[in-house]
């Protein structure tokens, strides 16, 4: 399994990476999917306890709202509840908490992720501008909420990522003698709607813009003289991942290929016993 990365971005609002794995099939990339959307733990607020609520939301949507704010995550010194040896009691292995304390005073004021302060300062808003409420003059919004680990499977807002696809590595060849000799106009590589190519004498693939193909094919099928030919790598997939900052992309990555691992372990095991009991 060989992989590469093709493309990074991060700044305070969009968390990408574009990368390719070869040497995998499609039911491998699949589950490569699944597991970095449900299978990675992360921390989110799963409880709210309210002692003063003034705003004009109820109780129940500020929770809602606070369980849907990504908080940046301690893999390390957190257990999931029920593998804390607390057997789900809640301890300070398995929860951790942030306070909010506000007060408008005599101004209108919006209450923003940044006023929850957190008892873990690794546990905290990726993003501090999320609007969570308003307060009018002389209210006052004041709450302790709990955050534990789990799986996206049992709830969205425990995704390690927000978006995460993948399609199989184009293979583009063009046949530049007979491109030459083109009475069309190069009609074909017009049809691209990704504007893959660039025209000069002949159509060439701008590389910057070659992991877009979409393998609609249009290109080759637009094309008379059929100098153009679309196809993929059977054994390498791009995967197009953006994360929600509750945990970097690598230890994402690093998390996926770790499960995956102890699932094809396991499958393997269970194959190997499954073969004894036949044979005995």
């Amino acid at each position: 399994m060989k992989i590469t990365v093709h493309e990074r971005k991060k700044t305070n609002d969009i968390d990408y990476v574009k990368f390719s794995i070869e040497g995998i099939t499609f039911e491998m990339a699949n589950e490569l999917r699944r597991i970095m959307l449900s299978e990675i733990p992360i921390m989110a607020i799963t409880e709210v306890i309210f002692m003063e609520n003034d705003t004009p939301l109820y109780d129940e949507m500020i929770a809602h709202r606070l369980g849907l704010i990504p908080l940046t995550t301690d893999l390390k010194n957190y257990n999931l509840p029920k593998e804390c040896t607390c057997q789900n009691q809640k301890c300070t292995l398995c929860q951790t908490i942030l306070t909010l304390n506000v007060n408008s005073g005599n101004e209108p004021l919006i209450v923003k992720a940044k006023d929850l302060i957190p008892s873990d300062p690794k546990v905290r808003p990726v993003n501090d501008e999320i609007i969570i409420a308003k307060l009018g003059p002389n209210a006052k919004l004041e709450l302790e909420a709990y955050a534990h680990l789990s799986f996206g499977k049992e709830h969205a807002k425990f995704q390690a990522v927000s978006t995460v696809g993948y399609k199989p590595f184009p293979e583009i060849t063009i046949d530049t003698k007979s491109c030459k000799s083109c009475t069309h106009d190069f009609a074909a590589s017009k049809k691209c709607h990704m504007n893959l190519y660039r025209i000069s004498d002949i159509p060439e693939l701008i590389p910057e813009y070659y992991l877009k193909c979409s393998l609609c094919r249009a290109c080759e099928i637009y094309c008379p003289n059929k100098s153009i030919k679309v196809d993929y790598k059977k054994d390498t997939f791009i995967f197009a991942v953006e994360g929600t900052g509750a945990l970097p992309l690598s230890e994402v990555l690093e998390q996926t290929l770790k499960i995956f691992d102890e699932k094809w372990t396991e499958f393997m095991e269970k194959i190997d016993k499954i073969e004894i009991a036949e044979q005995a």
